[in-house]
C-alpha cells in the first residue's frame, strides 16, 4: 500500500505546494505589519512627547532664573534638579511616552556663566530615553525680558542636531494677540584693571640685627645677606681662683637667757576701816598792806589777792620802729586774809589701810650674733687672646602691592568696542525709557 501512494505525489506537486505556502505567508506580512513598521509610524508622535516635557523644563527654569539667581562670576554654575523644580511649583508633573514618570534627580537644569552669555543645558531622563538640549542665553536688544534665547544660535540636542521647539496652541480667547510693542534696553559692563607693584625701595644699611621675610611677603619684601670675617681680642676663660671668706648670709647665732620684763603686783599689808577726813578752809578779809607804785605799758586789773590803783597815764614819744607808745602807773594793794580750817573726820567702809609692791622678774631668750661662716667663691680668670670671628649682616628693601580697581558703566548691549577694550557684561539689564 505505501508504494502505491508514494507514487501519487510527483515532482510538480511538491513545487506547487511550496509556492502555497510562500503566498500565505506573504500574505499574513501584508496583513498583519512588523514591530519596526509599527515603531517607524508610533515614533514621531512619542518624540513629540518626550520634546515638548524637555521644552518645559526649558520655559520653567527661564521664569526662575532672574539675574540674582544666575551665576555672577565666568565658569561659575548652577544646577536645578527636576525634583527640585517640582518642589518650588514652576513645573506641573509629566510623564513619558510610555506613561510614567521621569527620574526627577537625574532630570536637571544647568547654567553656566560664559564671558558674554549663559549657556543653559537642559537633560531629561525617562524610563528608556535620555537627552539633553543646548540653550544660549543673554542680554540682547531684542530682549523682552531680562535675558532672553539667542536668536542667532540654534537649541542643539548632546549630538549637536537642531530641536524644534514646540509652539503650543494659541490660546483660545484670543486667538489674534496683538504683538508688544517693541522695548528697548542697555546693558551695564564692568572694567576690571588688575593690581600691580611699585618700583622696589633703595638697599637698606647692613645691620647685624637679624631680618626675616614673614610668610606670605616673599613678593614685596626682599633680604640680602653677606659674612666677613673678623680678627678681634676677647677675653678667654682659663680657669678659677678660689678665695676663702666670711659669709655674711650664714650668721653664726647663740642663745641667752635674759630678763625680758618685770611682773609688778600690788599687794595690802594692812587691813582696817578707812577715815576720811574732810579739811574746809574759810579766808575772812581784814584789810590790805600798800606795796608801792609800778608802771605797765598795758592796763592790769585787779584780782582776789591784789588790787591796782591806777594813778596815770602817759605817753611816751618814740619813732616808727618802737611798739611801747603809753605808760600805765599804778598803787599796788596787797588783800589781807584771816584763813581758818575746820576738820571733819568721818568712818568709812572696811578696806586695806596699806599696801607695797611686788617686783617679779619674767625671763625670755634672745639670739645674738656670735660669727659668721666660711665659704669659697670662685673667681673665673681671664686671659686675652686673639680670635677670628664671622659676623653675619642683613639688608632689605620692600615695595607695596596697589590693588586693582573696578569701573562700571551702561552702554548699548553688545556693544563691541566696549568689549574690544576689556569691558565685560555684568548681567545686569534695564528697560530704555
Amino acid at each position: 500500500m505505501y508504494e502505491e501512494r508514494n507514487e501519487k505525489f510527483t515532482l510538480k506537486d511538491i513545487i506547487l505546494q511550496i509556492l502555497f505556502i510562500a503566498l500565505f505567508v506573504f500574505l499574513l506580512i501584508w496583513l498583519f505589519p512588523t514591530k519596526g513598521y509599527v515603531n517607524q509610524k508610533v515614533d514621531p508622535l512619542l518624540d513629540t512627547i518626550f520634546n515638548m516635557n524637555i521644552m518645559s523644563m526649558k520655559d520653567a527654569a527661564k521664569s526662575y532664573y532672574t539675574l540674582s539667581r544666575l551665576p555672577q562670576n565666568v565658569g561659575d554654575k548652577t544646577k536645578m534638579t527636576l525634583r527640585e523644580m517640582l518642589e518650588e511649583k514652576i513645573l506641573l508633573p509629566f510623564t513619558d511616552k510610555y506613561g510614567k514618570e521621569c527620574d526627577v534627580d537625574e532630570s536637571y537644569v544647568e547654567i553656566t556663566k560664559e564671558d558674554e552669555e549663559y549657556i543653559m543645558k537642559v537633560n531629561l531622563k525617562c524610563s528608556q530615553q535620555e537627552d539633553y538640549i543646548i540653550v544660549h542665553m543673554g542680554c540682547y536688544d531684542y530682549c523682552q525680558t531680562t535675558i532672553c534665547e539667542n536668536k542667532d544660535e540654534e537649541i542643539v540636542d548632546k549630538n549637536d542636531k537642531p530641536v524644534d521647539p514646540v509652539i503650543p496652541d494659541p490660546d483660545p480667547e484670543d486667538p489674534d494677540p496683538k504683538p508688544e510693542p517693541e522695548k528697548k534696553y542697555e546693558c551695564e559692563y564692568v572694567l576690571n584693571k588688575d593690581g600691580y607693584y611699585t618700583p622696589w625701595t633703595a638697599w637698606s644699611d647692613w645691620t647685624e640685627n637679624k631680618i626675616t621675610v614673614k610668610p606670605g611677603e616673599e613678593k614685596v619684601h626682599e633680604v640680602e645677606t653677606k659674612s666677613e670675617v673678623e680678627t678681634e681680642e676677647k677675653q678667654v676663660l682659663i680657669g678659677y681662683n678660689v678665695v676663702k671668706y666670711y659669709d655674711g648670709n650664714k650668721p653664726i647665732k647663740k642663745t641667752y637667757q635674759v630678763v625680758a620684763k618685770k611682773k609688778i603686783q600690788t599687794i595690802c599689808d594692812k587691813w582696817g576701816y578707812v577715815q576720811t577726813t574732810t579739811v574746809t578752809e574759810e579766808k575772812k578779809y581784814v584789810g590790805e598792806t600798800y606795796l608801792g607804785v609800778f608802771t605797765s605799758t598795758q592796763p592790769v586789773t585787779s584780782t582776789s589777792t591784789d588790787r591796782y590803783e591806777l594813778v596815770s597815764i602817759q605817753d611816751i614819744p618814740c619813732d616808727s620802729n618802737c611798739t611801747v607808745k603809753t605808760q600805765y602807773t599804778y598803787k599796788w594793794y596787797a588783800k589781807t586774809y584771816e584763813v581758818t580750817y575746820k576738820e571733819d573726820v568721818q568712818k568709812g567702809e572696811y578696806g586695806c589701810l596699806h599696801t607695797y609692791e611686788k617686783v617679779t622678774p619674767v625671763y625670755g631668750t634672745v639670739d645674738v650674733i656670735v660669727g659668721y661662716e666660711i665659704s669659697e667663691r670662685k673667681d673665673p680668670v681671664y686671659k686675652t687672646e686673639t680670635i677670628n670671628t664671622t659676623h653675619t649682616y642683613y639688608r632689605d628693601r620692600t615695595r607695596t602691592f596697589v590693588s586693582g580697581s573696578s569701573e562700571k558703566q551702561w552702554n548699548t548691549c553688545n556693544n563691541s568696542n566696549l568689549i574690544n577694550s576689556g569691558w565685560v557684561f555684568t548681567g545686569n539689564k534695564r528697560e530704555v525709557k
